[in-house]
């Protein structure tokens, strides 16, 4: 009897455990995808207007 609720024991561990590492893992992939969005939101071209508005703004050359 005792190896029977040591099994179930066992089973419902793993299971838990189971659900708990998958709903880490779906948040770091919805994560990932939001660092995604935010990096192709600073594209290269972006950025270059973006440090010429800064470089006029502080008054310097821009590279």
């Amino acid at each position: 009897m005792a190896e029977i609720f040591g099994w179930l024991a066992g089973v419902a561990e793993t299971g838990l455990a189971k659900r708990f590492f998958e709903a880490k893992a779906a948040n770091a992939r919805r994560k990932c995808v939001q660092d995604l969005y935010t990096l192709q939101a600073f594209s290269t071209r972006q950025l270059r207007v973006l440090s010429k508005n800064t470089a006029a703004m502080l008054n310097l050359n821009p590279l």
